[in-house]
């Protein structure tokens, strides 16, 4: 293999330099189907702009559907946006975007621009995110922790507690990020350029989450106040055959929150519980990317980063109780590093004029340390402790070679060939390493009329390392990226293209299978397969898109209770089936008058089974459907007017048998939120009012 190698790099460093171009025929290209009318450059032509102000109106509140566009509640909602773009006489654009500013998703951006100069982009973004709006809790949020009702009684279990019913309360979990960026770049000499950036967000709201006391659990509304920020600084030099790029990053994140604290509602334990919340930290890096041409044939790319990422938070207790004994903290914070290095190596050479050969090499590696070592004392539910454990940093280590190469038959067949080679290894881990192996090959043929034919096959296997007891873990235990593996892939596609008619049509399938040989317990097998079909058709007059999309996926798990026999087997079934179809007609009515219809229908399960002593007892099956329809009406007036009106209606419905039916007391030892799985059927009617502008410029024309 090497000596292969070996030869292959030469070949690519001192390939002839007899070889000649294909001959390019540009009068033979069909440019008639090329403009692009989604891209920014077409909506907002220099010297155009348009504003637009309308409303829309929300049949019911539901959460999920406003989960990222912030609608949701019943009512109605003001529409705004506009799109601006001036250009002045030495070749410098200002352009101004705003999007829904209305809705609580909103975007704005500003953008100054002249090309071979300068550069500044400023830019501001709202992100809803709606989990649920039916939970329910008794506990209050406050400032300092989560509180109990001054009369709850602590209780044994969930269905003791007394005061639990008349204390429960609603409480929405959503949060809110808001983003600012500032970027900007500078041309100081026509091949250098300057850049730099700045960006800072805050997310604000109430997650859930589940925290824990010795098999006793409850659902919490956890508060979230966060922020993150960060600039960037970089040089570009580009001239002749070489390109060199280097960027440095620094970036901080700060959690107000030090620590989630809140009121043990059962008996046995302390009275208040808190747990270690995200810890605040920064961390930067550097970057380089170099391209360099070697001769007319061969292009080296080369790219190195360093990163180092540090954490100092202060330590909590071990215990908020008094009755456990533990021995001091270790220390005031951890003042612990992570760094990691990757670098990457690439040479691609055309060794001939049907032949071409690609080679490269990447390695990346981290690793966790403290300024000193530490030993800490586990802590049980704040009541028990165990023996004390040496602190160790984790260190990982990838390292991948792949070697690739692509032919282009006279008959209009190209091969591409790929080989790889993958090495991981983690420390401290019970399987320190694997090493895998991958190989594909990909075909593409252009049949006659229009046909073509593209296929992909691959085979991978990896082979772990011996395994080495790093802890009282069972011993047959190995984690899914740690055994083991054989896998094998196939897909297909056979698709139809006549540009002339505007008829378009695809079909194609895919399978996956995963084994695990050696596997005892865990992960033994896992396989998928699927399918999908399209058809288009596009025309002055009118176009069309159909597609269905299904997925299927299965999966099996070994377990054992002792190491001499198997006890158990658990299976689980994914299906998802997806289609849609978008008409669009321009001139339904009038010239002025435009029609669009888009449809999507989605459905999935999902099936979980155990399989014991012969018996198989299975869950109820999870289910998801979703069902959408948006109609939208365009018409254009004379003066630079246009009226657009929208219907979207959408049916939504999921059945989770962790989550109906399960109250916050259904579950002795478990306090849950007592949410059930969304199900709604909403729609939202819009209509807005579209004014097109004349820019400054146009004016100075006349």
């Amino acid at each position: 293999m090497k000596a292969g190698w070996g030869i292959a790099l030469l070949g690519m460093a001192f390939a002839g330099a007899a070889r000649g171009d294909y001959p390019v025929n540009y009068g033979k290209v069909d440019t008639s189907r090329w403009p692009c009318r989604l891209c920014a450059f077409d909506r907002a032509t220099a010297g155009r702009g348009a504003l637009a102000a309308g409303a829309l109106h929300a049949a019911r509140g539901e959460a999920r559907f406003g989960r990222d566009n912030g609608i949701d509640r019943a009512g109605g909602y003001l529409r705004l946006g506009g799109d601006y773009r001036v250009v002045s006489k030495q070749g410098a654009v200002l352009q101004a975007v705003g999007r829904d500013l209305g809705l609580p998703a909103r975007e704005a951006r500003l953008e100054l621009r002249r090309a071979g100069r300068y550069g500044l982009v400023a830019r501001h973004r709202q992100l809803p995110r709606k989990v649920a709006a039916d939970a329910r809790t008794p506990f209050r949020m406050d400032a300092a922790a989560l509180a109990l009702p001054a009369a709850w009684a602590r209780a044994s279990s969930t269905a003791a507690m007394t005061a639990l019913a008349e204390a429960t309360r609603p409480v929405a979990l959503a949060t809110e990020r808001r983003r600012s960026e500032l970027a900007l770049w500078f041309q100081p000499t026509a091949r250098s350029t300057l850049s730099a950036g700045y960006f800072r967000e805050g997310k604000r709201g109430a997650a859930q989450t589940f925290r824990d006391a010795l098999y006793q659990a409850a659902a919490l509304p956890a508060p979230v106040d966060q922020r993150a920020s960060g600039w960037r600084g970089g040089w570009r030099y580009r001239g002749g055959a070489c390109l060199v790029a280097v960027d440095y990053r620094r970036a901080r994140f700060d959690n107000d929150a030090l620590a989630l604290v809140w009121d043990n509602p059962y008996a046995t334990g302390p009275a208040v519980l808190q747990s270690a919340a995200t810890p605040s930290n920064h961390a930067q890096s550097v970057r380089l990317v170099s391209r360099l041409r070697l001769g007319e044939y061969t292009v080296l790319n080369a790219r190195a980063s360093a990163g180092e990422a540090r954490q100092n938070a202060p330590f909590l207790p071990y215990s908020t109780g008094e009755r456990l004994a533990t021995a001091q903290l270790a220390g005031a914070g951890l003042d612990g590093r992570r760094r990691s290095r990757h670098h990457a190596l690439r040479v691609v050479s055309r060794l001939t004029r049907r032949l071409a050969v690609t080679l490269g090499h990447e390695r990346s590696d981290r690793r966790d340390q403290q300024r000193s070592p530490r030993r800490f004392t586990p802590v049980l539910g704040d009541l028990v402790a165990t023996p004390e454990r040496l602190a160790v940093g984790y260190a990982f280590r990838r390292r991948q070679t792949e070697l690739r190469a692509r032919y282009r038959a006279r008959s209009g067949l190209r091969l591409a060939l790929g080989i790889g080679e993958e090495k991981l290894a983690r420390s401290p881990a019970e399987v320190e390493g694997n090493t895998e192996t991958r190989l594909w090959l990909q075909a593409r043929r252009h049949l006659a009329a229009g046909w073509r034919l593209d296929a992909r096959a691959e085979t991978a296997r990896r082979d772990a390392a011996p395994f080495a007891p790093q802890s009282a873990n069972n011993p047959l235990t190995r984690r899914f990226h740690q055994a083991a593996r054989n896998e094998t892939a196939w897909q297909a596609t056979l698709r139809y293209d006549a540009p002339a008619s505007g008829f378009a049509a695809g079909v194609g399938a895919s399978r996956r299978a995963i084994d695990y040989p050696r596997s005892v317990l865990g992960l033994r097998s896992d396989a998928s397969v699927g399918w999908h079909m399209d058809v288009s058709y596009t025309a002055p007059q009118a176009s069309a898109h159909i597609f269905h999309d299904s997925h299927r996926r299965r999966a099996a798990t070994l377990g054992r209770a002792l190491f001499d026999r198997l006890d158990w087997r658990y299976d689980t079934g994914e299906r998802v089936a997806t289609s849609g179809a978008r008409v669009h007609l321009p001139g339904l009515w009038r010239p002025a008058l435009d029609l669009t219809l888009n449809f999507l229908r989605s459905r999935g399960s999902g099936t979980y089974a155990t399989t014991f002593a012969g018996e198989r007892g299975a869950f109820p099956a999870l289910v998801c459907a979703h069902r959408a329809v948006d109609a939208r009406l365009r018409y254009a007036f004379a003066g630079g007017f246009a009226l657009t009106a929208g219907v979207y209606r959408e049916n939504y419905r999921a059945a989770d048998w962790a989550l109906d039916g399960i109250e916050p007391d259904s579950i002795r030892n478990v306090l849950t939120l007592g949410r059930s799985s969304p199900r709604y059927r909403n729609g939202v009617v819009a209509i807005s009012v579209e004014r097109a502008l004349r820019s400054l410029q146009s004016v100075h024309r006349r």
